[in-house]
C-alpha cells in the first residue's frame, strides 16, 4: 500500500477532533512533528533536515527509529492477539466503541511504524550517500533562509 493509499484512522474515537496542529490529522501527527522539528517545508524531500547532520548523529537517529519500529511491531502484535481473542468470544461481549478504539489504535500504530521506518531509511541514506546529503542540505538551508526559519546571525 503506498503512502497516499494508507488508511486514514482520523481522530481517536471520542476525542472530538484532531489534537494535531500544523496540518494533517492524528494519523499524521508523528509525520507533522518530525517535519516541524527538521524545519521541512512541504515541498522538501522527506526528512531533508537530516541531510545536514553528521554520520554519528545519523547513525543514532537510524538506531532510535529502528527501535521505535520494533516497539510498534510488538505493540501491533499484542493488539492483534487481543483482537483475535475478543473476536472468538460470543457476540456482544465487547462494546462496539471498544472495538472501534482498538481498530483505531492498530491503525495509528501501523502509520507510526511506517513513519519511523521511513525516518530510519532516510537517516541511513544520508549517512551513506554523503554527496547527496550535501546537495540536499544546501537546498534545505536555502529554503529555510527563504522561509525565514534560518537565523541571520549564522
Amino acid at each position: 500500500m503506498s503512502r497516499s493509499e494508507r488508511f486514514d484512522p482520523g481522530p481517536e474515537p471520542g476525542a472530538g477532533g484532531s489534537r494535531c496542529t500544523g496540518g494533517g490529522d492524528d494519523g499524521e501527527l508523528l509525520d507533522v512533528l518530525l517535519r516541524n522539528l527538521q524545519g521541512n517545508a512541504s515541498a522538501a524531500p522527506p526528512d531533508a533536515g537530516l541531510a545536514r547532520l553528521g554520520v554519528e548523529r545519523l547513525r543514532a537517529i537510524q538506531r532510535g527509529a529502528e527501535e521505535q519500529v520494533q516497539g510498534s511491531l510488538w505493540s501491533l502484535q499484542s493488539l492483534s492477539r487481543l483482537l483475535a481473542v475478543v473476536l472468538e468470544q460470543p457476540s456482544g461481549e465487547m462494546p462496539r466503541s471498544d472495538l472501534a478504539m482498538l481498530a483505531w489504535h492498530i491503525s495509528r500504530l501501523t502509520r507510526d511504524m511506517e513513519r519511523w521506518r521511513d525516518l530510519a531509511n532516510n537517516a541511513s541514506f544520508y549517512r551513506i550517500q554523503r554527496e547527496a546529503a550535501g546537495t540536499v542540505a544546501r537546498s534545505w538551508m536555502q529554503r529555510a533562509r527563504s522561509d525565514g526559519e534560518w537565523p541571520e546571525a549564522l
